[in-house]
């Protein structure tokens, strides 16, 4: 889940008296307040009396590419990228980060151009200017049919494996103003493209590997293919041979010096997500980590080494003797692989995860972000909001309550913890209380008692002392406790598998369900 902010600009009566040229102004796609440039709008990102005016969009990351000429690393984060100076690998640091319509799937990046293109689901592509990495510009979308997942730029020529709508080909030779010139229609989901000479190599989830022959950008078809079970989710391509992530089906090897009769001539039996090719080796990443394969030989790949990294690794970009590893929930992994054989992790940049919950009070959002704990959000300006600090909990928070300088998180597998926000920029837990059954999902705070939801049912804690928080009261109810709202002397619980529950608590020490 993502946060997204929204402003009722309009009402129905008002609808009723505008001209269709308003009408249509409207129900065009917006982002930060401003009409989009795109050749292809999508109306259905706003509705016809809702604005999209900002967002706060950051959370696991898919993709990562680098610009090894300047140390730079764009690393996709939920529905945005992070652009992180590596000069120091150990030590990487944020300089600016890119807010995007959709989850950022795909990241192709131009050296020549200094742009940075962004495949971003429903949001289609997304081309940024990075001649200044501390201030990317946006130059232009363009808002395909499917659902980009993947991206690769050749020339004047930007190619879009767009989901269920194939691949389509776009004519960007004038960044500020691409065009469609022609498309393809895969005979499934179109996940990833690299594009080598004349032909574009289409990973197609359920149908395998496709050769595309884009020689004429404006007529693509398709010479040859290779099927193979399981999910093709990312290709590769190297000289004579074609590296597709198969997901279960492992590594595949394919050669394709004749495009229009590929053949498989090796694979590698491992959980595969992505791959990339440097030198002699393939670096795969999946469920394992980084898998580190001597290809050699391609028909006798053989693995040579490995880094078990946390969360699953999804995408991974090989420059100089770093690998970078897209980790999901785990952020971006920097591997040194300068040893093949002996891989090892000299830093990692922790992201956002899933933001479970949000807490407005005053200028600040207070979110609930599951793995990576309370993030404090400034959103004085709707259309910019601004991380101002966070506070990494040692569960999964789910939810967050604040009340009287005090963020109260409902920290799944650890308790309530209550953290002291009076300085947002700098967030420190005072206590916490540790629920019996550590399943702590949800947070209210009314006078001076926390009601969670634990998971077996509810915990009623006394914070009047928040450095010293004690369990007063607890009912046990016949579900999982998953949500809790006080109004008054009630308590009204979502309970997984057992409906509502409504809990008097007009007596904290003993509550007693009434309906």
């Amino acid at each position: 889940m993502y946060i997204v902010l929204v402003l009722i600009f309009v009402n129905l009566t008002q609808l009723m008296f505008m001209t269709n040229e308003q009408i249509e102004w409207i129900a065009k796609p917006q982002f930060a307040g401003e009409a989009l440039t795109a050749t292809h709008s999508k109306a259905g990102f706003d509705s016809l009396n809702v604005r999209f005016v900002g967002n706060w969009p950051f959370g696991p990351c898919y993709t990562v590419c680098v610009d090894s000429a300047r140390n730079l690393v764009f690393v996709g984060s939920g529905g945005g990228v992070y652009v992180l100076d590596v000069s120091q690998v150990s030590n990487p640091v944020k300089v600016s980060e890119i807010r995007t319509r959709g989850v950022v799937y795909g990241l192709h990046y131009d050296n020549t151009t200094q742009m940075l293109y962004v495949a971003d689901g429903p949001g289609g592509l997304e081309i940024w200017s990075i001649e200044e990495p501390s201030a990317p510009v946006r130059v232009s979308c363009y808002y395909t049919p499917g659902d980009a997942k993947g991206v690769y730029v050749s020339g004047d020529y930007t190619y879009v494996a767009d989901g269920w709508a194939g691949l389509r080909v776009i004519d960007v030779s004038d960044p500020s103003n691409p065009e469609e010139v022609g498309y393809y229609d895969t005979p499934d989901h179109a996940l990833d493209v690299y594009v080598s000479g004349c032909y574009a190599y289409v990973a197609n989830r359920d149908a395998g590997l496709r050769v595309i022959d884009v020689s004429d950008p404006s007529n693509p078809v398709e010479i040859g293919y290779y099927d193979t079970p399981w999910y093709a989710l990312n290709v590769y391509v190297s000289g004579d041979y074609t590296y597709v992530a198969y997901y279960n089906a492992g590594l595949r090897i394919i050669d394709v010096s004749d495009p229009h009769n590929p053949a498989e001539v090796g694979y590698y039996y491992i959980p595969a997500r992505g791959v990339y090719v440097s030198g002699c080796y393939a670096y795969v990443a999946g469920e394992g980590g980084l898998r580190i394969i001597d290809i050699s030989d391609p028909s006798n790949p053989e693995e040579v080494g490995y880094y078990d990294i946390p969360g699953v690794a999804l995408g991974v970009y090989v420059s100089g003797y770093y690998a970078y590893v897209a980790a999901g929930e785990g952020g971006l992994r920097v591997i040194d692989v300068i040893d093949p054989s002996n891989p090892e992790e000299v830093d990692y940049y922790g992201i956002p995860c899933y933001a479970y919950g949000v807490y407005m009070s005053g200028e600040y959002a207070y979110v609930a972000d599951w793995d990576a704990g309370l993030r404090i959000i400034d959103v004085n300006n709707p259309s910019d909001p601004e991380e101002l600090g966070y506070y990494d909990t040692p569960g999964w928070a789910y939810d967050v309550y604040v009340s009287g300088g005090y963020a109260y998180v409902a920290d799944y597998g650890t308790g309530l913890r209550i953290i002291d926000v009076s300085d947002p920029h700098n967030p420190e837990e005072v206590s916490y209380y540790d629920t019996p059954y550590c399943g702590a999902e949800g947070v209210y705070v009314s006078g001076y008692y926390a009601y969670v939801a634990d998971l077996c049912g509810l915990r009623v804690i006394d914070v009047s002392d928040p450095s010293n928080p004690e369990e007063v009261g607890y009912y046990h109810t016949p579900g999982y406790a998953c949500d809790v709202y006080v109004s008054g002397d009630y308590a009204y619980i979502a309970d997984y598998g057992a409906g509502l529950r409504i809990i008097d608590v007009n007596d904290p020490h003993n509550p007693a369900e009434v309906g």
